[in-house]
């Protein structure tokens, strides 16, 4: 499942672009498209992948994410890896449902 963040990246525009296009299919269509959010009824403000990836892009290294956002080393490091595979695999892949079932596919089982 890819997060709205996740689109903007493999669209090139910011997360507020990704949201209206979002927005706009639902308005066109009258249904919601599969996010992760939408999928598992997750709204805003309950995660700060946002920001965590804005520090990340900035240089800021893990321990000092972590103590900025209030998340875990775990929580954290999810995060980047989760959006260094989809901007990895979105020079690679125009399609976005493969983009997600190959992320999909490759998570660790413990």
């Amino acid at each position: 499942m890819l997060t709205q963040l996740d689109l903007a990246v493999l669209l090139s525009v910011n997360e507020y672009t990704a949201d209206n296009y979002v927005r706009e299919y639902q308005s066109l269509y009258g249904r919601s498209l599969p996010t992760r959010g939408n999928i598992q009824q997750i709204r805003s403000g309950q995660t700060n992948k946002k920001e965590i990836i804005s520090f990340y892009q900035k240089g800021y290294l893990v321990p000092a994410i972590c103590q900025r956002t209030n998340h875990s080393k775990d929580a954290v490091e999810r995060y980047i890896r989760d959006f260094e595979a989809v901007r990895l695999l979105s020079k690679k892949f125009d399609d976005l449902n493969t983009i997600s079932l190959v992320t999909i596919c490759c998570q660790p089982v413990y």
